[in-house]
């Protein structure tokens, strides 16, 4: 599956995808708030997937701030997360980092089948989240409630 970078002509499509599936533009991970619209993003075949993510201030580490496969069961979550590894390699990052909460068994078991290893557990975090972003609900998948976020990290190997 093609991935690319998202360009200006993706912009509405990106803004609808985030209020669809996110409630919106603004993500809180641990604590720091993120214009997902405005963050660079990857769009997988025709409009099939995204993901959008942070290069930090050291240019060593990213965040993966949303990751949405529009069809499910057809590889897009994989093709973006490879897709993500490979540029950030290609532009020096060494980690990649991304989070879920504690309901999203799928998310994190996707992580894991991807070389994601869990790296800490931040009991309350959602419910710090929540007081910044009201829309965050407080039951999830499975009628699970919704407290604590689980960080992921992924070291990128140096480009040969």
């Amino acid at each position: 599956m093609q991935v690319r970078l998202k360009d200006p002509t993706d912009q509405a499509w990106v803004e609808s995808v985030l209020r669809r599936y996110w409630g919106g533009s603004d993500i809180v991970v641990r604590g720091c708030v993120y214009k997902a619209a405005d963050l660079p993003a990857l769009i997988a075949g025709t409009q099939e997937g995204l993901c959008t993510f942070a290069i930090e201030s050291d240019g060593m580490s990213a965040e993966l701030v949303t990751i949405n496969a529009l069809v499910p069961a057809k590889g897009i979550g994989t093709a973006l997360i490879g897709a993500l590894k490979s540029h950030l390699a290609a532009n020096g990052v060494r980690s990649l980092r991304a989070s879920t909460t504690n309901d999203n068994v799928n998310a994190l078991g996707f992580y894991q089948r991807r070389g994601f290893r869990i790296v800490a557990v931040l009991p309350g975090a959602v419910d710090q989240a929540r007081m910044i972003k009201r829309s965050i609900p407080l039951v999830g998948y499975r009628g699970i409630e919704v407290h604590d976020e689980l960080v992921l990290a992924f070291t990128i190997p140096k480009p040969r």
